[in-house]
């Protein structure tokens, strides 16, 4: 799909919170992008006439890569982040899909790389149509929601350097991408978080508090999460002011919704339930064993490991004890990719974009890639938000008869959201310090 690529060294700066393409302009050839008004202009009609659901149910392959990516991007962004990040909460789906809209310009090593990271065990191309199936037979109803969106924002002006149309034409058909263009300017700021703001339903109300004068593009996904549980907590359910014992000792204040289900997940160093919403997804806790630190488990924890605890549910009656709880997390994640093993896209000496821009005499690679999510979980069910941006610049962008099992949740643990046809995790997160 990446056929036909000039050979014109470029650099590609890629920032991970939707997609976002951005380029210096020292040296750079410069030359107008379709709209040069000062206003932003939507142009998606032009890229998204053939736009299509994808075909087709995903691989076992597939389902294995990304699991493994779910957990290596939860494990490696959990160390990464600042200390004023409490918890850690990622959406892979979303960083993927931002990834894959930015890999269309890629190529050479730089693109072996970036499939690797993203799809081990299979072709970059076959990794991509699954991802596409994947996200379109995501269930989407009243009670249990799950949208996803797409955006590409073009600068416009005289220094802007001008993107191809290919690359636009198969962001729009393959992921129904809108494209904008803007002059990037503070207005466009606000433009950019209003769409973000509008297409994660408030989950998430900014992305950007300025633009860079390197920025060429943004290439941006966003998603929505909201779905009640099959069974609310009812009032007598929730006991306030439980303790909940955070990853540094201390104890915070929490409400505990109490429940009783029948699905129970059980392994070597973890047990753990899973709780039905109304439709289409389940929320999954598993609670480390007494002894094993937060730390010591989400690193051994994989996605094999993870999708064979699903596989091997028991169906058993389960006292459950749930926090209800809020977080939020915002990463940079140009180290974290890096680190799983495409160093390359980051490199400004050594990536492989061609595909990207038209006329850009200079080189091309990612800068940043930023991931900003938030979950709340109470009593109703959960709405959780996330939003990926690639900034992307050009430099001169039946065990019912035995005792019931229960699963106290009253200190670290991990959670995911997961799809039900797949098990596989569109959001998960470590709770590790939260209440009052």
């Amino acid at each position: 799909m990446k056929n036909e690529r000039n050979k014109i060294a470029k650099a590609v700066v890629w920032g991970l919170i939707g997609s976002f393409l951005c380029g210096t302009v020292a040296g750079c050839a410069k030359t107008q992008t379709p709209d040069d008004s000062g206003k932003t202009k939507k142009l998606s009609a032009q890229y998204q006439k053939e736009t299509q659901a994808a075909d087709g149910e995903v691989s076992e392959e597939f389902c294995a890569a990304y699991a493994d990516f779910s957990f290596n991007l939860l494990r490696e962004g959990r160390k990464s982040r600042n200390e004023a990040v409490k918890n850690t909460f990622v959406s892979p789906l979303s960083v993927m899909t931002a990834l894959e809209m930015a890999g269309f310009g890629a190529d050479g090593e730089t693109e072996k790389q970036i499939d690797a990271v993203l799809y081990e065990g299979l072709s970059g191309e076959e990794g991509r149509k699954n991802l596409v199936a994947f996200a379109d037979g995501l269930t989407n109803e009243e009670d249990a929601s799950f949208i996803e969106a797409n955006s590409i924002w073009l600068r416009t002006g005289k220094e802007a350097v001008k993107p191809k149309e290919d690359f636009l034409e198969k962001n729009g058909v393959d992921f129904g991408a809108d494209i904008f263009s803007a002059p990037f300017d503070e207005e466009t700021v606000e433009d950019i978080n209003d769409w973000v703001n509008e297409k994660t339903e408030g989950n998430i109300k900014e992305i950007l508090n300025q633009i860079p004068e390197e920025a060429q593009m943004y290439l941006i996904n966003a998603s929505s999460f909201d779905a009640k549980w099959q069974e609310i907590y009812r009032e007598t359910d929730i006991t306030e002011d439980e303790v909940f014992t955070c990853v540094d000792g201390s104890e915070k204040t929490v409400a505990m919704m109490n429940s009783e289900e029948n699905r129970y997940l059980y392994g070597e160093k973890e047990n753990g339930f899973r709780k039905p919403y109304a439709e289409g997804y389940s929320f999954v806790a598993l609670l480390p064993e007494e002894g094993i630190t937060i730390d010591d488990y989400v690193n051994q924890l994989d996605g094999e490991t993870f999708l064979k605890l699903l596989k091997e549910e028991e169906d058993a009656k389960v006292i459950t004890h749930l926090p209800e709880f809020k977080a939020d997390t915002a990463l940079e994640l140009s180290d974290v990719l890096s680190s799983l093993g495409m160093p390359l896209a980051f490199d400004k000496e050594k990536a492989e974009f061609p595909g990207i821009f038209e006329d850009s005499a200079e080189k091309v690679w990612i800068n940043r890639v930023l991931h900003k999510t938030h979950i709340e979980v109470d009593a109703q069910g959960t709405k959780a938000g996330a939003v990926t941006a690639v900034e992307i610049a050009a430099l001169s962008a039946a065990p019912g008869q035995e005792q019931p099992k229960e699963v106290y949740l009253n200190r670290p643990f991990v959670y995911a959201i997961v799809d039900d046809d797949t098990n596989l995790p569109i959001f998960i997160g470590v709770a590790e310090d939260i209440g009052k």
